[in-house]
């Protein structure tokens, strides 16, 4: 077992936002977590990786507890982290973006360019703003990808996105994670499409956890309770 969740809350102040959450991800699994806006989804990602810490309970990690970690800390468990918003430096260029996700380990560039998709790699001199919205999330991914993470945390790589572009989007996470073995926790309002890519899926309602299984299982009446 790669990672292990077992929280028994997570507070925003006083307020109770999740509650009895346990959660299992196994080597080379995609776990999608979904819910309304406002269910907890990304406090749960966050009190993961430390960048929210009102919780208690336990988040272990290779037979390792891990709580509150530090960026560094996080990168040397091999877990990498992908936000919502402005996820590239939009004035630099493609090729110095991907420079800044090695910059511990420059020999890691090339790796880093070839995973990048052909129409990207052609335009490693251009500015990163001039990509499409899909582009620049796509080169967000492989600036995450390129330190070769055991463990990613994604929250809404899809958001703003057209159905096409997500579509394309999760299938280049799913082709990664076969690729390298790693695993998956990702954040989505796009159910249908990440659905397609997840091997389980845990469900929030109401502060619990409402569903934690298999991905094609989720209950029909459920699935279109959290529908955005």
């Amino acid at each position: 077992m790669l990672l292990k969740v077992a929280i028994n809350e997570i507070r925003y102040q006083r307020a109770v936002i999740v509650s009895d959450i346990n959660i299992e991800v196994s080597a080379g699994e995609i776990i999608a977590i979904l819910g309304r806006n406002g269910s907890g989804k990304s406090s749960l990602i966050k009190s993961i990786i430390g960048m929210h810490t009102n919780w208690d309970g336990n988040i272990i990690l290779d037979d390792r507890v891990i709580q509150a970690p530090e960026p560094d800390q996080l990168k040397t468990l091999g877990v990498s982290y992908l936000p919502q918003v402005d996820p590239v430096f939009e004035k630099m260029s493609v090729r110095d973006n991907l420079k800044i996700s090695v910059l511990k380990q420059p020999a890691q560039l090339p790796y880093a360019i070839d995973l990048l998709p052909d129409r990207i790699k052609g335009r490693l001199n251009e500015n990163a703003s001039v990509l499409s919205g899909g582009e620049k999330q796509l080169l967000a991914l492989t600036m995450i990808f390129a330190s070769q993470p055991r463990l990613v945390l994604l929250d809404e790589p899809c958001a703003s996105l057209s159905t096409t572009a997500a579509e394309e989007i999760l299938q280049h996470i799913k082709s990664m994670v076969v690729k390298t073995n790693m695993s998956a926790m990702i954040v989505e309002q796009k159910v249908h499409e990440l659905l397609t890519i997840a091997d389980r899926a845990l469900v929030i309602s109401d502060g619990l956890i409402a569903y934690m299984g298999e991905a094609a299982s989720i209950p029909k009446d459920l699935n279109m309770g959290i529908e955005s």
